[in-house]
């Protein structure tokens, strides 16, 4: 029987690698069905970092309807004794209390450093308030308001204030509450009309629905948070090789440049083209092509250390890597690592005249952003250097820095350019 060619594997590769990337996303963005929380950890915090405003102006408003409605019902108390008689002290001081905690969490909500936990504590305390709200006014009831508004909007500020709260929590919090309401319900009977077996349902169905709303509110968000990730991901990485793609580079290189700028730190471009791709293309395949421009992308990914490098597929054969903060001997050096890490690599180029592995054309720019200069004039540097590379013989390296100077030659870069020597590299 004979073996099938690596033309003919390389589909069924593909299609491998594929449904591995499809699983492993899936599982990523899975939300657990008790908790309502990613699965993955990492993701779960960077869905609570990206909501920490969110769910700060969401307990600002909580907050305000609290002190709105305390602060109404208090004036109620302050000139109903006048045709009642009965002076409210006590609910009048228990008042004053919650407008005091109120104003205490609000302080805490915009002073310091925001952060989910902190979000997460101010969330439990205005639970607290409004479950700590109902049960004074059952236990204590307003003969003018047996019913007070804090005891209808509890249930719905409860909800609201959950969303920040583990399950768990927001378990505990509800059935603490439910229990103590109807404890001051078997202590003050009168105080609900309706009697007390009417308020264990009504608390039970409350409590239910809160929970499950709740519930369904944290899915929705955070499927929605994970397809706004998924799509920008999708807009900022190349599909074929999974690294940067143009649209991500060029934003990088910009804010990179203006970094610079401001700090007056060089950026230093590489950019990186396969020797004789196209005869590669005509000899295995388009299919082999892609599967190559995959094996090159992630033999050179490793070599990028710090966080702020980027490598990116910006043409059909052609790659970038972004190196802020780099001066010329810093990038000629990562020139030198990634060329010795694809000859480690050894990947096969059967029709290449320089030998039987791949080989590539460098050009480096390095720049200082002053005197005037853009990222499109570092840009514009390392291309030509590139072509100057491919023009001399291919697996070569040329660099030079871009200096500010006044634009003589229209079709040339802006800048005077300062070149490095541009030796041989050996084939592998």
């Amino acid at each position: 029987m004979t073996r099938p060619s690596p033309t003919e594997l390389a589909p069924q590769a593909q299609n491998t690698a594929r449904n591995d990337a499809n699983r492993a996303a899936r599982s990523a963005v899975r939300i657990a069905r008790l908790s309502g929380r990613f699965a993955d950890t990492a993701l779960e915090a960077s869905f609570m970092h990206a909501m920490r405003f969110e769910n700060r102006r969401r307990l600002a408003v909580l907050s305000l309807i609290t002190l709105a409605l305390i602060a109404g019902n208090g004036l109620v108390d302050l000139v109903s004794p006048l045709w009642t008689g009965t002076p409210l002290t006590g609910l009048l001081l228990f008042r004053l209390a919650l407008l005091i905690t109120v104003g205490i969490t609000l302080t805490l909500l915009y002073a310091g450093t925001l952060t989910p936990a902190k979000i997460e504590r101010l969330a439990l305390v205005v639970g607290l308030i409004w479950g700590g709200t109902r049960i004074w006014l059952i236990s204590h009831p307003d003969p003018l308001f047996p019913v007070g508004n804090e005891v209808v909007l509890g249930p719905i500020i409860l909800l609201w204030a959950g969303l920040p709260l583990r399950f768990w929590w927001h378990l505990a919090l509800m059935l603490s509450l439910s229990a103590l309401t109807i404890a001051a319900s078997m202590q003050t009977p009168h105080a609900i009309p309706a009697g007390l077996p009417s308020l264990i349902v009504w608390t039970a169905l409350t409590n239910a629905a809160c929970i499950g709303s709740t519930q369904n509110l944290r899915r929705q968000l955070r499927q929605g948070y994970a397809q706004r990730q998924t799509l920008q991901h999708m807009a900022l990485h190349d599909p074929l090789t999974g690294i940067a793609n143009r649209r991500q580079f060029e934003t990088r290189l910009a804010d990179e440049w203006a970094r610079g700028g401001r700090n007056q730190l060089p950026v230093c471009l590489i950019l990186l083209d396969i020797d004789f791709f196209k005869r590669f293309n005509d000899a295995l395949g388009h299919v082999a092509g892609d599967h190559c421009l995959r094996d090159l992308a992630q033999t050179l990914l490793p070599c990028l250390s710090r966080p702020g490098d980027v490598l990116a597929r910006i043409g059909g054969e052609e790659f970038a890597c972004l190196l802020p903060g780099t001066d010329a001997a810093g990038g000629r050096a990562m020139a030198d690592r990634l060329v010795a890490t694809l000859q480690t690599a050894a990947i096969a180029h059967p029709s290449s005249p320089l030998g039987p592995y791949l080989t590539v054309s460098i050009g480096i720019a390095t720049g200082l952003p002053q005197g005037g200069l853009t990222h499109n004039d570092l840009f514009a540097l390392a291309d030509r250097l590139l072509y100057e590379a491919k023009d001399i013989g291919r697996n070569h390296i040329k660099a030079a820095v871009l200096v500010a100077t006044p634009a003589a030659d229209l079709a040339a870069p802006r800048g005077a350019v300062r070149a490095d020597p541009a030796p041989s590299l050996p084939s592998a």
